[in-house]
């Protein structure tokens, strides 16, 4: 470390503020990332990024995750926008404003931001800073399903779940939750609804120990977030 490499700076600061396969310690991993990025690891501004968006290690913070990921990319890349209007939307690194937000994840969606595209369809769903469509958000939200994005599939299930935007469909809910936990970019979240649905069996045969099993798994998953 003495000798400033920049690669085991990148991957010991990672794993210092995420806790992976390390005792935590965010300060002097962000300390080391910080120093990666100052000596040009493309990765390093990436990495940061990701934590903030996430919220790993630190309070989540999209207008700081929007400021790294620019630092790689195109100020108009999709998710750049994705991530400012977030921290609008939210008030979060940045004075909330839900109209700015909610138009910047419109271009989001319109460069094909997946997250921009679910984030924007939860809007439409309650109405946030737009008007209420239910039925524009399902549009939405099947075309992020279609490239396998973890937290679409489990949106677009509690639309069919609750007969948002088109009819309800209990066996279309419960496969669209099955999938966001099979994906790769995987949302925790569907554990519990799937475990809702075995344990009402709605769209499955009713199954109270497999909903306990998926119960455990998403705390035991968030334990570890």
């Amino acid at each position: 470390m003495e000798h400033g490499y920049v690669l085991a700076k990148l991957n010991l600061g990672y794993n210092l503020v995420t806790g992976a396969g390390t005792d935590p310690d965010p300060k002097e991993g962000f300390r080391l990332l910080e120093e990666a990025a100052a000596d040009g690891n493309p990765m390093a501004p990436m990495m940061l990024a990701s934590i903030y968006e996430r919220g790993l290690g630190t309070p989540q913070n999209f207008a700081k995750a929007a400021e790294y990921y620019q630092a790689v990319m195109d100020k108009s890349n999709g998710h750049v926008l994705y991530c400012q209007g977030m921290a609008y939307l939210l008030g979060s690194g940045a004075k909330q404003d839900v109209l700015l937000g909610v138009r910047y994840l419109k271009s989001a969606a319109e460069m094909g931001d997946m997250a921009g595209e679910c984030e924007l369809a939860r809007c439409l769903l309650s109405g946030t800073g737009i008007k209420k469509n239910p039925y524009a958000a399902v549009k939405l939200l099947k075309k992020s399903v279609d490239l396998e994005y973890g937290p679409a599939c489990t949106l677009l299930g509690d639309c069919r779940r609750d007969g948002q935007g088109g009819k309800q469909d209990p066996a279309e809910a419960f496969a669209l939750y099955q999938k966001a936990t099979e994906v790769a970019s995987k949302d925790r979240e569907a554990l519990l609804r799937l475990a809702a649905c075995y344990r009402d069996g709605f769209g499955t045969e009713q199954d109270e120990t497999k909903a306990a099993e998926l119960e455990a798994m998403y705390q035991e998953q968030s334990n570890k977030a």
